[in-house]
């Protein structure tokens, strides 16, 4: 590609597009805020951040040349809209619009960053300074493990560095490590080339910390990508990152035994020693190149192919004695494992998600809010584990659509720079360059086929930005006429001292209408993510703050929370809970008109905003029957065993909302309504029987959580409450064995006492409600009166 700039017609833009560069690697080197995993708060700083530099941007590089939109340029917007569109039929709204903001973050970065890289020095700046994030990560994740530097906030106990999930940090680096190839093996200058080689060993070393199974095998799969893409007379030059690589696993284990033996020393020096064997490849490399001189190209590739089988072989050996944590990794890499296995369940799973909301799916964050109701056993899984099947889930058969139409832009954009550099710039580096990207963004997209990392957003935002590298690459190819000129016209051309060439000049027609159309909607696009995280971040510190005064019971302190919570962002169904909450305690305290009204609607409208969470909708239920409205309480009820059929807590809450159905029914004096309630109160220890006597074996297998689907004894206590409604009093024997519980104890010894009651046996009523509260106690009456009313 040419060395050349763009025409940019004033310092100013100059400037502009330096520190778009910049704040771009700031923002994927930037620790806790670019993350955005288990912490989505901080990401809204890099929304914010993004919409700032986008409103300063745009206006800024575009007045220096036309933003004309292209099919990549479509494909991208393409991902914003439908995951705006998909809001609308979101089963958690808000989380749906906090998944479209992310992406429009993603959407914006793309465009700043790709009209930013307007020549080679500038592209080269950025890449580099991505390998430098990249050792730097890695080197400060090493230092985690023997506790030179301290780091709390990752979950897990492999290395992750400051990217809380492992199998991302690997990604991450892995994708990164590929640009670091390139350059380590085009570089010729010493000092340059030993850092390069340095900075690819320990970030060889961070991956085999990392002990993630894709990241060894996305990189496995670049290297072998390489040995078809590289061209025949530097595929040879691949054994030195191929052994650089495998000196990072093979030396980790060595690292990791001299820090579990305390000896800071020891893990110093294996780490040093790493860094010196990748010093010695760096002179071997550079001095290969001299044997082109002396030996024929066959005798060449024929030593480097019989050189590296004994390389590899020996470490294979030395591998398989004394790999320790990365030969264990190693081993479980098969499709039997039990996340292997699991993961197949989640994509089907995701399936029948799909199928039920085809079009544009259940909105961002679609997945966590609905798939209990979906799952084929009980497994814990806030993400589909594939960015396809998250897509499928969460925008439907619009968001696939716009998916594959990106990934066909990005090869299309690929190959059509392949093309034309063939002829403008025949050199093997430019033509690489190109290339290398490309397999960057298949490494990381790859990974995610089968992993949740791009829910990482510093790793998200690697992958955008090699979509934005390979689409300024194509920019500098748009040179008007170019297909027209003849190879040695342009030679001619590009050889010209000065020359400035302007492939961005406003076009007329409709073209750039369009294009202009755009650039006014990314720029209100951009207001939008500038200002929405204030409030967004506004309503979770309400939210907060009204969680502590709940927990206080501080009723009106909670209310007056909750509700600065709902005006500062109205579409989170918590903040509505909470305040129908604090609203139903001061009704039930004072007895307050409006309050009983606030809770109607609060309640009402957080079941709206999160229709598939059945916590929000048993209480939705419970709040109902207590302010009397017994038959819409009860019909909400029945759709809760359906939302997470293998919780033990659907069925008591399911329960409990039959049982006070049956109990309102059969006060009001409509018997036959009463009866079927009772009836399905009883009915529920069979469903959860059959429940459990039904699921596939395959599924009992993969079951490895604690907790089991069955009988509780809040389930029992239930059956046996609507039992004695319905006459049959023999229920009183099983109730005899609940009373020790300590959860339900107190209600079952207040059931017997009823039951005693109806029975005129007064030592047994003595004796059952003994301990129990005065409250309690003056139940036994009214409940002594329900005993065999329906029977």
């Amino acid at each position: 590609m040419r060395d050349s700039s763009y025409t940019i017609k004033n310092e100013k833009a100059s400037i502009m597009l330096w520190i778009n560069v910049l704040v771009a690697l700031l923002i994927i080197g930037g620790g806790a805020y670019s993350r955005g995993l288990y912490f989505s708060q901080e990401f809204l700083v890099v929304n914010g951040i993004i919409g700032i530099l986008s409103l300063v941007a745009f206006p800024i590089i575009l007045g220096n040349r036309s933003f004309k939109v292209d099919f990549l340029d479509a494909a991208v917007l393409a991902m914003g809209l439908v995951y705006t569109v998909a809001i609308f039929g979101a089963a958690s709204m808000g989380d749906a619009i906090r998944e479209a903001m992310r992406i429009w973050t993603y959407v914006m970065y793309y465009y700043i960053l790709s009209r930013s890289l307007v020549n080679k020095t500038i592209m080269n700046v950025y890449s580099k300074g991505l390998i430098l994030i990249g050792v730097a990560l890695a080197l400060f994740g090493i230092m985690t493990v023997p506790g030179w530097v301290r780091y709390t906030n990752s979950w897990t106990d492999v290395l992750s560095s400051t990217l809380q999930y492992h199998n991302a940090f690997a990604s991450f680096i892995v994708g990164i490590m590929i640009l670091a190839v390139y350059f380590w093996l085009e570089e010729r200058k010493w000092v340059q080339g030993i850092l390069l080689g340095m900075g690819i060993f320990i970030m060889a070393f961070s991956v085999a910390g990392s002990q993630s199974r894709g990241g060894y095998l996305i990189f496995l799969a670049a290297v072998l990508a390489m040995l078809f893409v590289y061209p025949a007379g530097k595929r040879r030059n691949l054994l030195f990152p191929v052994l650089n690589f495998f000196i990072g696993l093979l030396l980790w284990s060595r690292f990791l035994a001299a820090v579990n033996a305390k000896s800071s020393g020891l893990a110093l020096l294996w780490l040093l020693i790493g860094c010196g064997l990748a010093l010695i490849l760096t002179v071997v490399k550079n001095y290969s190149a001299i044997l082109d001189v002396k030996y024929t190209t066959k005798t060449i590739n024929l030593s480097f192919a019989v050189l590296g089988v004994i390389l590899l072989g020996v470490g294979v050996i030395v591998l398989m004695r004394h790999g320790g944590d990365v030969l264990a990794t190693i081993k479980q890499i098969n499709l039997q494992t039990h996340s292997v296995e699991e993961r197949f369940v989640f994509y089907a799973n995701a399936w029948q998600m799909f199928l039920e909301r085809p079009l544009i799916g259940y909105g961002g964050g679609g997945w966590a809010a609905a798939y209990k109701g979906f799952q084929s056993y009980l497994y814990y899984s806030n993400e589909t584990h594939s960015i396809v099947t998250k897509i499928l889930v969460e925008a439907g058969i619009l968001g696939m659509a716009a998916l594959f139409a990106l990934v066909g832009a990005v090869v299309r954009v690929v190959y059509k720079s392949a093309k034309t550099l063939k002829v403008l710039a025949p050199e093997d580096s430019n033509r690489m360059y190109n290339m290398v990207v490309f397999l960057s963004f298949l490494a990381i997209g790859g990974h995610a086929l089968i992993d949740f990392d791009l829910s990482e957003g510093a790793l998200s935002l690697l992958l955008w930005s090699m979509v934005a590298i390979l689409k300024a690459i194509s920019l500098q190819m748009s040179v008007p006429a170019v297909s027209q000129l003849e190879e040695s016209t342009w030679r001619k051309y590009l050889n010209q001292k000065v020359v400035q060439v302007k492939p961005y000049q406003p076009l007329a027609g409709s073209d750039n209408k369009v294009s202009f159309a755009v650039m006014v909607f990314l720029t209100v696009m951009a207001a939008v993510m500038l200002i929405a995280p204030f409030f967004i971040m506004n309503g979770v510190k309400n939210s907060q703050a009204a969680a502590q005064d709940l927990q206080k019971q501080n009723f009106p302190q909670a209310v007056q929370d909750s509700e600065a919570a709902i005006q500062s962002f109205p579409f989170d169904a918590y903040s509505w809970l909470q305040a129908a909450e604090a609203n139903m305690y001061i009704l039930m305290s004072n007895g307050d008109n409006n309050s009983k009204e606030a809770v109607l609607t609060d309640i009402k409208r957080a079941a709206e905003l999160s229709a598939y969470d059945p916590n929000i909708l048993a209480t939705e239920a419970e709040m109902l029957g207590s302010l009397g409205q017994s038959q819409p309480a009860y019909a909400i009820g029945q759709t809760i065993i359906p939302l997470a059929p293998f919780y033990n807590k659907s069925y008591e809450e399911y329960g409990q909302i039959a049982l006070q159905y049956a109990v309102t029914e059969t006060q009001t004096g409509d018997k036959a309504k009463a009866q079927a309630a009772a009836k399905e109160v009883v009915s529920i220890p069979q469903k959860i029987t059959a429940k459990m006597e039904n699921l596939d074996p395959y599924y009992k297998n993969l079951w490895i959580v604690p907790d089991k689907l069955e009988i509780t004894p809040t389930v029992r206590l239930q059956m046996d409450q609507a039992q004695l409604l319905l006459g049959n009093l023999g229920s009183g024997k099983d109730l005899e064995g609940l009373t020790e519980d300590k959860q339900i104890g107190a209600q079952a010894r207040m059931w017997l006492a009823g039951l005693a009651t109806k029975n005129g046996d007064k030592a047994a009523v003595d004796r059952w409600t003994q301990g129990l509260t005065t409250q309690l106690k003056g139940n036994v009456a009214p409940i002594a009166n329900l005993i065999g009313a329906l029977s």
